[in-house]
């Protein structure tokens, strides 16, 4: 835990600071790591520095004692669900089998524990063109704070069948701010991570997304 504290060595009395965890898949490093993690920060941390946890799962090793924890810290957790059964399995398999399921159960459990999520999809180029079918979906399953991560190709390498044209990616935007707007007009507001980050660079704000500056 050297490196922890060194974050609380540099980080300022009064710091809001956030531990996020991605992968691969971060629940691999099994609960035990993350307790010990909280732990360590509680020691760590000064009175008035605010930590923040966020954790990235595609959902499959979520049971009761992981939604315990998130409930305790206050974890924020994406879970990568790809829109309804049929398109999430085009790409996401464990064992020749579609792993849909798998996240729906992870969803109920995080909501029977009230754990704060939200859900990342990967805008394919097959997802991209179902906007409103995707629209829908989230809606249907009272899915209201949503990532949309472009699938794109390495640089300087071919398209392959799942890769985003950009033509793809506005078509798909241009479409499902439609149906977005039509909602926020009608006082359902769903959140939209790029929406989001426009809106605040409107107010004159830093978006929450560094990249959409074209630099980090």
């Amino acid at each position: 835990m050297a490196l922890l504290e060194k974050v609380f060595q540099a980080a300022d009395g009064d710091a809001d600071i956030t531990f996020a965890f991605q992968g691969g898949e971060p629940l691999l490093a099994g609960l035990p790591f993350y307790e010990q993690f909280a732990d360590a920060v509680k020691q760590l941390r000064q009175p008035k520095q605010n930590v923040r946890y966020a954790i990235q799962t595609n959902g499959c090793l979520l049971n009761a004692a992981w939604c315990s924890f998130f409930h305790k810290h206050n974890v924020l957790v994406g879970v990568s669900l790809d829109g309804w059964r049929k398109q999430h399995d085009l790409y996401r398999k464990r064992k020749n089998a579609g792993t849909y399921a798998d996240v729906m159960r992870a969803i109920q459990l995080l909501r029977r524990h009230h754990v704060d999520f939200n859900i990342l999809s990967v805008l394919s180029r097959q997802l991209a063109r179902e906007p409103k079918k995707l629209f829908a979906f989230y809606k249907e399953h009272g899915f209201s704070h949503v990532q949309l991560i472009p699938c794109l190709a390495p640089l300087q390498e071919k398209q392959s069948a799942y890769s985003l044209t950009p033509e793809l990616f506005y078509q798909f935007y241009r479409s499902y701010f439609d149906l977005w707007i039509q909602d926020v007009e009608n006082k359902q507001y769903q959140s939209v991570a790029l929406f989001d980050n426009l809106l605040l660079l409107l107010q004159g704000k830093t978006p929450g997304t560094c990249g959409i500056l074209g630099e980090c």
